[in-house]
């Protein structure tokens, strides 16, 4: 690939990645079921992956063809701007990649470190069996066949759920001394984005936002 193709390549793709953001987005407007717009976004970014693995390593049809005769002095000329210019853009592209990607391990070498601060919530304080009924407690205990983890922090003001190795909920410690309803309507919630794919839509959102951060649309 010269540099007047990465050229084309770049303003194809974006142009792809611009068409299936919006057409995602509209089909998400009309889409009234939370699960099912989670899976149609993780579906969006996965093209998104699949549209520049496409371009990059697949043979294309060139846009733009010289048909008109150009002296040589000037074909020089052009070839050497476009040349000049194509490594200045993947020289760009690059060092926002590099430093998007270690923000992206920064913060996911933070959230790791957070997790291992957490406490495990033991049985004698809160379970599960407090807020489900055993029929629940079979459908929800465990996610893509994992069981899920109940962990608690005095650092953070909400709950929140993280998947990497296994699936865990990290809740604030003073909602353990809520109602049990309150507590199972906040413990549904999370274990269904669980359920949902919610943090793979949410990594492989990330992954397009590192490989287009100069994209608007993908942040």
């Amino acid at each position: 690939m010269n540099a007047a193709q990465l050229l084309e390549v770049f303003a194809s793709v974006a142009v792809q990645v611009t068409l299936v953001i919006c057409a995602t987005g509209l089909i998400a407007r009309c889409i009234g079921v939370a699960r099912t717009r989670c899976q149609l976004w993780t579906v969006c970014y996965t093209l998104v992956l699949a549209v520049l693995l496409n371009a990059l390593l697949l043979p294309h049809l060139r846009l733009l063809r010289r048909t008109a005769p150009v002296e040589l002095s000037r074909m020089a000329a052009i070839l050497d701007a476009e040349l000049l210019l194509g490594k200045v853009l993947l020289i760009v592209w690059l060092s926002g990649i590099a430093i998007s990607l270690a923000r992206f391990l920064y913060r996911s070498i933070m959230t790791e470190r957070f997790l291992k601060q957490c406490q495990p919530i033991s049985p004698e304080v809160f379970s599960l069996s407090q807020v489900f009924s055993a029929d629940e407690l079979r459908e929800l205990a465990e996610v893509r066949g994992k069981t899920v983890q109940l962990l608690s922090s005095t650092a953070v003001q909400s709950p929140f759920c993280w998947q990497f190795h296994r699936p865990l909920v990290v809740l604030p410690e003073y909602l353990l001394s809520f109602e049990p309803e309150q507590l199972r309507f906040i413990l549904r919630h999370e274990l269904e984005h669980l359920r949902t794919g919610h943090p793979l839509q949410v990594f492989l959102q990330h992954t397009v936002e590192v490989l287009f951060w100069f994209h608007p649309l993908v942040w």
